[in-house]
Parts: structure tokens; sequence; C-alpha cells
């Protein structure tokens, strides 16, 4: 830490105040403080952090292990691409900082309060709240001041969380520019109803915008009607586009014959595509960036539901196919 502080030219509280994120600290000196000490290789130990806190403040001393919850089984939790790529990310920076990741399913603990009350035995002070199952309830809410807590999903509470997560709006303008660069005019979206829902209809906002400063006819698959193979293809084959933006998973074998002289794009692109165009949604980065947070949170010492939470969001990559 000293020689990032003869670095900045700062002195050594300065530095330490920064690492934790601190309020007294300037955003510009943050961030270069954080420049440097990535480009010394230093990583914090949450050991040491925990120890002080105990010394201090009577914490617990063992902060150093960050539970993971899923609202599901865990042989189910981690079988979606999206929350694979995740925790790889997770994992990645968790390793980085000091930090061991442990596992938990709200559903062997029977709801969040016993589940509130297995971390706490655990000395476990920081939680990171994996995507939701959509089919699985949450079954009550964790005791929120007991934890630092970062969520990848804003389902988890009716309260509002620090919030790590996809900018769905962003892709969408991402996909729409590349298309239009490549020559698209024409550029229908498709999006299965509940996923728009749960995203606030963000893909939605960004196309319309979208269609609206390019002079482009807006074509949306309409909410109204039900989501079936025959629908999809009825709705396309009937429609003037060059290109389809879309998140159906299965629409090239939905679209039949429908799709043949078209361009298909994907929103949520799979990792190993390679031939395909589509937005890569940055799922490790997610998850290395919640990581961050939460450490954030752990070594400045804001456990509970924070006053002003805010959301961060991480744009995608394109992929040109």
């Amino acid at each position: 830490m000293r020689q990032i502080a003869e670095e900045a030219g700062v002195s050594v509280q300065a530095v330490s105040l920064a690492l934790r994120g601190h309020p007294t600290v300037s955003e510009e000196l943050r961030r270069r403080v954080r420049a440097i000490a990535d480009r010394l290789g230093y990583r914090p130990d949450p050991a040491l952090s925990a120890l002080v806190d105990h010394r201090r403040f009577g914490r617990s001393a063992e902060p150093s292990t960050l539970a993971v919850v899923a609202n599901v089984r865990l042989r189910e939790f981690a079988k979606p691409e999206f929350v694979r790529l995740l925790l790889r990310g997770a994992r990645w920076r968790a390793e980085r900082l000091g930090y061991r990741m442990a596992y938990f399913a709200q559903p062997d603990f029977g709801g969040m309060a016993s589940l509130s009350r297995a971390l706490e035995a655990r000395g476990v002070r920081g939680v990171l709240l994996l995507p939701l199952e959509e089919t699985v309830p949450v079954e009550g809410e964790l005791v929120w001041d007991r934890f630092c807590v970062v969520s990848t999903d804003t389902a988890w509470s009716k309260r509002e969380l620090l919030c790590v997560k996809v900018d769905h709006g962003a892709n969408a303008r991402l996909g729409l520019e590349a298309l239009w660069a490549k020559g698209s005019r024409q550029i229908a979206l498709l999006v299965r109803p509940t996923l728009a829902e749960k995203n606030q209809r963000a893909y939605h906002a960004a196309y319309l915008d979208f269609a609206l400063t390019h002079g482009m006819e807006p074509m949306i698959f309409p909410e109204s009607k039900v989501w079936s193979p025959q629908t999809v293809r009825a709705w396309f084959a009937g429609l003037g586009a060059d290109t389809l933006l879309t998140c159906g998973p299965h629409f090239r074998e939905w679209a039949g014959e429908a799709a043949r002289g078209r361009i298909i794009a994907e929103l949520h692109l799979p990792a190993g595509e390679r031939h395909r165009p589509g937005v890569r949604q940055n799922e490790a980065l997610v998850g290395a960036v919640a990581v961050d947070q939460l450490h954030g949170m752990l070594v400045s010492h804001q456990p509970g539901v924070l006053r002003h939470p805010w959301s961060v969001l991480v744009p995608g990559r394109w992929a040109g196919g």
C-alpha cells in the first residue's frame, strides 16, 4: 500500500480510504488509486480487515467467505449459461480479492429468514444474490441489516437493493446500430413477453427510440399474442422485415422457411456461437463487477439496505458472426 501511495502522491491513509470507496475520497482519486493498485497486483486481505473490525467494533472476524444465494437447488442453479458465466467471473474476482465463495440454496433452508440465521451462524457478512429462477417463489426476505448484499436480479425483494445487471437497453441499441451499419433497414424485434416484462421493456424502449430517430417503421411482436412456434412463424412471415433482432432461444427452428434470405441476430448470443451475429452479454463481467461492489460495501462497512442504492449496468459487445 505504501508503494501505491508513493505513485499516487498521497498518504497511505488516503490510499486505504480510496480502496475502500470511502465517501470522503473523490471519485477521481479512487479511480487513480485503483488503477495503480491493479497495475501493481495489489490484493487487499479481507481476513485482515475482519480482524481489525473485530478489534475495533466487535464484529465477526470471518468475512472472507462470500455467500452466493440462489432460489433453486444447488444441482439446478448453474444450469443456465448466463448463471454459469456470471459465476465464473464472480469466482475469478473473488479469488483476486482474497475471498472464498460458498453456495446456498434458499429451498434447502425453507425460507430466507432461516437462511439468514444459517449465514449469520457461519460468520458470513457478504451475500451475492444470483438471477432468479422465475418459476420458483422467494420465501420471505433476508434479515438485511445483518449483511452486505449485492443482487443480480431486481426481483429478490420489494426493497431497492444495490444491483449489478446486464444493460439490456444498451445491448439493444448496440445490436440495432451494428445491423444498420451493415445495411439492414427494416429490423423487427422479437422478445418473449415474460422476458420483456422482467427487463422492464428496456429492449422495447431502445428499439422504439432507434426506430424514431432512423425513420424506421416499428415491427414488434405483440405481447397480446400467444408465444408459440406457430404464432411467431406466422407473425414473421407476414412482415416486410429484412432483419430480426430476437431473444427467442429456438426462433431459427420456429421460423422455418420464413427466415430464408433474412438476417437473424440475437440479443443473447450463446458463448460458443461463432457463426451467427448478435450481442454477447458479458455475463462474466457482471459477476466480477458484482463482487467488486460487494467488496466495497464490506470494507466500508455498509450492511443493510442502502438509503440510496444504485444499479450498475454492464453493456455487452457485438459479435458479427
